[in-house]
Formats: structure tokens, C-alpha cells, sequence
């Protein structure tokens, strides 16, 4: 059944603009390592705020936990584009370039839940489950298992054709596979690029993240939007953060200039205006990753990251925003005189 599944798959997707593979999920050897190294990660502290990492790594190693019937996976990857580290990042507030457009997790849940209704019709006894990026899915490692590359030293996949721009998405299915697709090579070989670039040290050791110390943690995942190396190393990152990837030789040939949305604010002052209560951000915030962040917490992001950069431009518009802004958390850090 699985020649068959391949085969309605390379059909239904021949016009897609992903690439896919499929990756069993019945190797319990996989699964153990995959516990172990998610156990001694999240033991170490080294997810950060994501404490849903913690509670969910069992699943997170093994999905047949949860969905006991689940047998194999789909993998899709969806590239995006990626633009060259700017010689200055201090120049403007800079948007990570998956975020700049619709929201990923939107795009790929159509596609998604379009393809399995689809597999579905041609397979009625077929199972399946829509999962992207915030189910407790093993996205990289299955992409690993899938074919669609290796798991770099940013911990990030690597295609050797289309390099690690690129999200993520899952389909569990009910389908076993009766042969196994051939994983590629790690090509990162002795390049340490990644490593050396990140501004708060963050990528410990080759595939080590300590996500207290990653500016995207910081500036997405981190409610508090607490002070500490990520904080003190912002520059122009206030969503986000490309630098592992546009270091990497094999984002090289894939570099491109990416225009920010129509609408956007071009400096600092713009943003943060923007972003006050009632400032207007909803229209070019709505249905894009900085709607997930919220109007506050990138607010909030901005004028502590231009603080690092112009601490005058920075103490007028923390003046500006106390007499506007009304969200407790960031009206408790406005109030508080530090950083």
C-alpha cells in the first residue's frame, strides 16, 4: 500500500510548491533516541520560556504516544525567501523573512488539510492529522528520516538543493510504510558559520541550542521579555532572527533581497507609534506571524532593542509610549526605569 500512497502523493502534489517525503514512525530505536536527547535538553533548561516543550517531549520524541494509530509520516517543506545579513542590522527594525507575508502556519494548514481530505477520497480507510509547528511533532527529525535533508548545526533541516529557508508541516498517517526512504549525509563537515555568528552565543555546541540565549526566543517566545544576553545583543532583530541562515555556504546561491510588505513602517519611530493602542497596526499585522506576537510584545521588543542602538531616540519614545501605552506588563517595564 505505501508503492501506492507514494504514487497518489507525487500525483496530488506535482503542482505544489513544496517538496515532500515520507518517514515511518514505527522504528522504536529512533524514537528512544529521540526521548533521550529531548529529556537531557529540556533537563538542561536549555528550552527557555517553552515550558509545553517540557510537558509534551514524551509525544514530542514518539507521536504514536498520543495517536496510537499513526504508523507514518508526511513531511512537506515550504520555502521562503531569505535575504543577505546586512552590513549594518542596527539600520532599521528588521521582520524575519519567513514573517514577512501570511502567516506560515496558515499557508501550510490549507495546503494540509486540502491534501488529506484529498488522500482521503482516494483512500477512504486511510487516518490522518494535520500538524504544523504547534503540535508536539518531531518536524525536523521525521524531515531527516523523510529524505529532505539534515539537521544542521543551527538545528535547522538543510536541503542540499534549496538550503534551510524553509518551513515546516505534517501529516500523521494511519499508512505503514514497507520501505524505508534513504536519509541524506550531514554536509556541514568542520563549518562552524552559524556558531560563530550568533550574536548571544546561543547554538552551545554542533545541533545545541540554549533557547534562553536565541534572539528569536527573546523576541517571540519570551512573554516577560526578559532582560539577559539575547536582550543586551539585539540590534535591528525585533521578530525573529535569520543570521544562522544567512551565514550558512548553503544558503549562498538562495540569497535575495525580500521587500518588506506594503504599509510596513520603515524606521523605528514608525513602528513603535504604530504599535501603541489604537495606533493602526491591525491592517498590516492581521493574518502574519506578528499577529501571533501580539501588538504589545513587539512593542515592547522595539524600544528595548533601540535602546541598545540610541539610548537618546530610545528615552524619548519610552516617554512617548508611557503616556499611551495601557498593557499592565508593558506599562509595569515602561514605569520601572530600568531595562
Amino acid at each position: 500500500m505505501s508503492s501506492r500512497l507514494r504514487q497518489i502523493l507525487s500525483e496530488l502534489l506535482a503542482d505544489a510548491p513544496v517538496t515532500w517525503g515520507l518517514a515511518s514512525l514505527e522504528d522504536d530505536q529512533a524514537a528512544r533516541s529521540r526521548v533521550e536527547r529531548i529529556e537531557e535538553w529540556t533537563d538542561s533548561g536549555h528550552h527557555g520560556t517553552m515550558d509545553w516543550l517540557a510537558r509534551s517531549r514524551e509525544v514530542r520524541a514518539d507521536p504514536r504516544r498520543e495517536w496510537p494509530w499513526a504508523r507514518s509520516a508526511l513531511v512537506v517543506r515550504l520555502p521562503h525567501a531569505l535575504e543577505p545579513l546586512p552590513k549594518d542590522r542596527s539600520a532599521r527594525p528588521r521582520i524575519a523573512c519567513y514573517a514577512r507575508g501570511r502567516d506560515y502556519h496558515r499557508v501550510l494548514e490549507d495546503l494540509l488539510r486540502k491534501l488529506g481530505a484529498q488522500l482521503k477520497e482516494r483512500l477512504p480507510d486511510l487516518r490522518t492529522l494535520t500538524c504544523v509547528d504547534v503540535m508536539p511533532v518531531p518536524e525536523v527529525d521525521l524531515a531527516v528520516r523523510a529524505g529532505l535533508g539534515w539537521r544542521g548545526k543551527h538545528t535547522l533541516l538543510i536541503s542540499r538543493e534549496a538550503g534551510s529557508a524553509a518551513n515546516l508541516g505534517v501529516i500523521l498517517l494511519s499508512e505503514p510504510l514497507q520501505e524505508l526512504t534513504e536519509t541524506v549525509p550531514d554536509f556541514c563537515g568542520n563549518c562552524t558559520a552559524c556558531i560563530d555568528a550568533c550574536p548571544p552565543k546561543a547554538l552551545l555546541a554542533p545541533g545545541r541550542l540554549d533557547a534562553g540565549l536565541c534572539l528569536s526566543h527573546w523576541n517571540i517566545e519570551d512573554r516577560e521579555t526578559s532582560e539577559g544576553p539575547a536582550a543586551q545583543a539585539a540590534r535591528g532583530e525585533v521578530l525573529g532572527c535569520d543570521i544562522c541562515q544567512q551565514v550558512c555556504p548553503w544558503n549562498r546561491r538562495h540569497l535575495a533581497a525580500v521587500p518588506q510588505p506594503e504599509g510596513w513602517p520603515d524606521d523605528w519611530e514608525g513602528w513603535i507609534s504604530a504599535l501603541r493602542p489604537g495606533g493602526g497596526s491591525g491592517p498590516f499585522t492581521k493574518k502574519t506571524p506578528l499577529e501571533r506576537v501580539g501588538r504589545a510584545k513587539l512593542r515592547h521588543v522595539l524600544l528595548r532593542t533601540l535602546m541598545n542602538i540610541d539610548p537618546e531616540r530610545a528615552a524619548v519614545q519610552r516617554n512617548l509610549a508611557r503616556q499611551d501605552e495601557t498593557h499592565p506588563r508593558l506599562r509595569a517595564w515602561l514605569e520601572g526605569g530600568s531595562p
